[in-house]
């Protein structure tokens, strides 16, 4: 072989890989008729098997082309031919779409495409001739939607009919029914809002496939003729403003007109006849919520008869304790674009007395109606309620803005202890002392007596001696035996690591933060307070108890769980209870105070 047969050899053997793929576009069988969806597949041959090759088509000049999936699928043979085994694999990707055009004519579509990598293979334009079907008054098609406006985020009802004659009812082999409303989901949203009797099922031709809709069956006579009628019903919620222009909906039903018997003696269709019914166009003229007037506690809900209730998890707290609130939104209206305004909004809680949470509140359907929930703060103790708090809506009908009040709920509010700067606790025996000076008086005087019963030692290496001593003499009198020279040996190597670790541990300490030191310092004392309570049999040790954990949850920056938040309210309820109940069993109280403070002691820096 010539050296230039040699080097187009693997030209020839890409071209050939090349070749080997191939595209082929495969339409349903005619006539063909508007309202009708056309089945087209495009079958791509000859490609790898991953990954799977990407189908593009073109956006038709008339009607709606739409995609429906990939069915990619591998055939494995092996042929045995002088004694050598030939192993091959065909792998096929077959892409569905369906063509539906509303007029009848001449309908033309790009080229397909589909593209592996750097191999890209086209398929050639594709023509259809739509025939023309005449309108039938033997079935109907009607979709209602209000004339009048209707405003972004309001729900509107629309009804959707289709009629049979009693004929065509009987003969009915197949329908195709498409209403380009229900695709026109970038400018609305659709609840569904089925009669839970609804019995029968209605398919709807729609952009993602075909769409099950729940519908109720009645007989009507109009103008001489019995029909039958289902209708359905959709909730429509418009998503922007604007007049919208709405394609007419269209019914296609074919009529069984021949029957043949089956090799079983069963009776099947071998003729049928089209028939069609088509809507007028629609405009939907949809409004903007007003800009002007509107109060700052509107969130989003649109209706009538919203309701707003609010519940708190406690109702007897100290300055800066958290208070979990409860909102509970009813309404007939757009629960699902309903929000909750901003806590702190005109309307609703003042700034100087509560703290409220920033940024959007999450909701969560329960039923019919909506919750929420938030956590605040009370700031002032002059505080005596959570005031009504108010919630206003856009009452589409009467294109105003309504507001409503929650009820207030009543607060018993005390001054919160204030950790000072006194409180700051160091490495030196003074700031000790000033952390001792803080605590009750009965921690203080255990921590008097247990001075009294211990010497004070210091930890401080100045003035000691670490020089090594090199005198031949004195090093030979210190070890005359060999018990003594081991020691020496070791003091010698243990001396230097000890004074390493100390430097190291020094060097810890100094690295940490002083906050976080006056923090855990803090913690510590309140820890010991909570233990000083335990002598304390009266209420007066449960307020100790509450008082602590409280500062501690302050000086932490966290927020109690719901256990904690629970024993807290326990707490309250003895304190303000007549004659100041006292736990039954201190020391388990006290124990369970302990418990909470070691949570918290974990949690902090």
């Amino acid at each position: 072989m010539s050296r230039g047969a040699i080097a187009c050899l693997p030209v020839w053997v890409l071209a050939s890989a090349a070749w080997a793929q191939q595209v082929e576009l495969n339409v349903a069988r005619g006539p063909h008729y508007p309202g009708s969806p056309i089945e087209i597949q495009i079958v791509a041959t000859g490609f790898d098997e991953e990954p799977t090759p990407e189908a593009t088509a073109p956006t038709p000049e008339r009607g709606r082309l739409d995609y429906r999936g990939v069915q990619p699928s591998t055939e494995r043979s092996i042929r045995i031919v002088n004694g050598r085994i030939h192993q091959t694999n065909e792998v096929r990707f077959v892409y569905r779409y369906r063509y539906l055009a509303a007029e009848p004519g001449l309908s033309e579509i790009g080229s397909f495409t589909v593209t592996q990598g750097a191999n890209s293979r086209s398929t050639a334009p594709l023509r259809l001739q739509l025939r023309a079907l005449d309108l039938s008054d033997r079935l109907r098609v009607r979709l209602d939607l209000p004339e009048e406006r209707v405003f972004v985020g309001q729900r509107i009802p629309v009804v959707l009919e289709i009629w049979f004659d009693e004929v065509l009812r009987e003969n009915l082999h197949d329908y195709t029914l498409y209403v380009p409303l229900f695709d026109r989901t970038e400018s609305f949203q659709f609840v569904d809002s089925a009669d839970p009797e609804s019995t029968t099922d209605v398919t709807i031709e729609a952009a993602e496939g075909e769409r099950k809709l729940r519908g109720t069956a009645r007989d009507e006579v109009h103008r001489g003729t019995r029909y039958l009628v289902v209708s359905l019903t959709q909730t429509l919620i418009p998503l922007r403003a604007g007049d919208i222009e709405i394609e007419p909906s269209s019914l296609v039903a074919e009529e069984a007109t021949r029957w043949q018997r089956d090799f079983f003696g069963g009776r099947r269709v071998s003729h049928v006849r089209k028939l069609r019914a088509l809507d007028r166009p629609r405009v939907l003229r949809v409004g903007a919520i007003p800009g002007e007037k509107r109060p700052e506690s509107f969130a989003g809900a649109v209706g009538k008869g919203f309701s707003l209730e609010v519940s708190a998890d406690r109702s007897v707290v100290k300055v800066g304790d958290p208070i979990r609130l409860t909102f509970t939104l009813r309404g007939e209206g757009n629960l699902e674009t309903a929000g909750l305004p901003n806590l702190a909004a005109d309307g609703l809680l003042d700034p100087r007395d509560f703290r409220v949470p920033a940024g959007d509140l999450p909701g969560r359907f329960e039923g019919n109606a909506k919750r929420f929930e938030a956590v605040v703060r009370v700031e002032n103790e002059r505080v005596r309620e959570i005031p009504a708090l108010e919630y206003s809506f856009f009452n589409a009908e009467a294109q105003s803005f309504e507001t409503v009040r929650s009820r207030p709920i009543a607060l018993s509010v005390r001054a919160a202890d204030v950790v000072g700067a006194e409180d700051v606790v160091s490495g030196d025996s003074q700031k000790v002392d000033a952390v001792a000076e803080s605590e009750p008086p009965l921690l203080a005087e255990r921590r008097q007596g247990d001075r009294g019963r211990q010497s004070p030692s210091s930890g401080s290496l100045t003035g000691a001696d670490l020089a090594i001593e090199r005198h031949l003499a004195s090093l030979a009198r210190s070890s005359a035996s060999g018990a003594g020279r081991r020691a020496v040996i070791a003091g010698f190597y243990l001396i230097p690591s000890t004074m390493l670790g100390l430097v190291l541990l020094d060097r810890r300490r100094r690295s940490v933060d002083p906050r976080v030191l006056r923090v855990r310092a803090r913690l510590s004392a309140q820890g010991k307070r909570i233990q000083a309570a335990a002598g304390l049999a009266d209420a007066e040790g449960v307020r100790e108890v509450a008082d602590a954990l409280r500062t501690m949850l302050a000086e932490a920056n966290q927020v109690g769980g719901a256990e904690l938040d629970a024993f807290l309210g326990e707490c309250d309820a003895r304190i303000y209870a007549p004659g100041e109940v006292a736990p039954s069993n201190p020391e388990d109280w006290v124990e369970r105070a302990m418990g909470f403070a070691r949570q918290i002691r974990d949690r902090a820096p």
